[in-house]
């Protein structure tokens, strides 16, 4: 069986039950090897370690995770080249979305580029969330008043979803309508050396197109948007799983300071297992009577308060519901 074919083969093998961009990516891969695989006389080389240590050398100063591709696919057409052909470790990705200095010294440099675009660019990123991909997919028809429609066939799982229009993203469509092609929401040909030069002119860390979805993450969940709504924002399909291992640094500095924001409005004494008992108070001077707050967990997980009154004589209801709403903890 020729090269070809033994490519087509393991084209198809890979390409089951794979998301679409991973079979666009695979057939990228595909037309790179027929591109290098040596010729002779005009017809691709029959399938040899030669031939397939000849197409590893012209293709050797790809990334590392196109070059993994590229061995697993050198090994099945040429079994023999699989003690030769080594994978490569992939580079390892910081996910730390920019500081609010980082991006505002980062846009005060976009600004000041000579392409107008970046700036743009950038803002439009982190103000939906979406994939470069994604983003330059759109057109002004997928733009509605108060969401974005990301279509089938641009999103990186082939299914379609929407993303909503939040503060600010309005006057921003404005201005890329204004300097756009009338069709395209983002120019065709994306600004990455502009944006290379805003981060080094502005002496913060290398950011890409990519970061800012991070920064659109981040500011999300540090705001208390529910995971399971930003991960159908994004594209997620996992519920917010994948949100939970990536951000989990942040839900435990959120649940912090909404722990900081609980005011029961008393002192706890000892407990006695089911909840824990305040020592009797003399709750105010115009209703003296007795009291005192137990305070419980409910099966929910949510806390419970409850004012006994010990001495209730010539207590009225709505005495003691004056008296409870002083404390804080609302009325009976």
């Amino acid at each position: 069986m020729g090269f070809d074919a033994l490519l087509a083969r393991w084209l198809v093998a890979s390409s089951l039950g794979r998301r679409p961009a991973t079979v666009r990516f695979y057939g990228h891969v595909a037309r790179i090897m027929r591109q290098n695989w040596p010729n002779v006389e005009g017809c691709p080389a029959a399938p040899s370690i030669e031939a397939a240590l000849q197409l590893a050398q012209a293709v050797s100063r790809f990334s590392p995770s196109l070059w993994n591709c590229i061995v697993s696919a050198l090994r099945l057409i040429v079994p023999d080249s699989r003690p030769l052909l080594k994978r490569r470790a992939m580079r390892s990705r910081s996910n730390a979305a920019p500081s609010a200095s980082e991006f505002a010294a980062l846009l005060a440099e976009c600004d000041r580029s000579k392409r107008p675009f970046v700036g743009l660019v950038v803002r439009f990123l982190a103000l939906t969330g979406l994939r470069i991909t994604e983003a330059r997919a759109l057109t002004w028809e997928d733009i509605g008043r108060d969401a974005i429609q990301v279509p089938s066939e641009a999103s990186k799982n082939g299914k379609p979803r929407t993303v909503p229009v939040l503060d600010g993203l309005g006057a921003l469509l404005d201005q890329l309508r204004a300097v756009g092609d009338g069709v395209n929401v983002l120019p065709r040909e994306l600004p990455r050396k502009g944006l290379r030069l805003a981060c080094v002119r502005a002496n913060v860390r290398r950011f890409t197109f990519h970061s800012f979805r991070h920064l659109f993450a981040t500011r999300c969940v540090q705001d208390g948007v529910d995971l399971p709504t930003l991960a159908r924002w994004l594209g997620h399909q996992d519920g917010g799983a994948l949100l939970a291992r990536t951000y989990y640094h942040l839900q435990d500095e959120h649940s912090r300071r909404m722990a900081s924001r609980v005011r029961i409005g008393t002192d706890y004494g000892p407990g006695n297992g089911k909840g824990r008992m305040a020592s009797p108070v003399t709750v105010n001077k115009a209703s003296p009577f007795v009291g005192s707050i137990k305070v419980g967990v409910k099966s929910n997980g949510c806390q419970s308060a409850r004012f006994v009154v010990v001495n209730p004589r010539g207590v009225t209801r709505t005495a003691v519901s004056e008296c409870i709403t002083g404390l804080g903890i609302g009325t009976v």
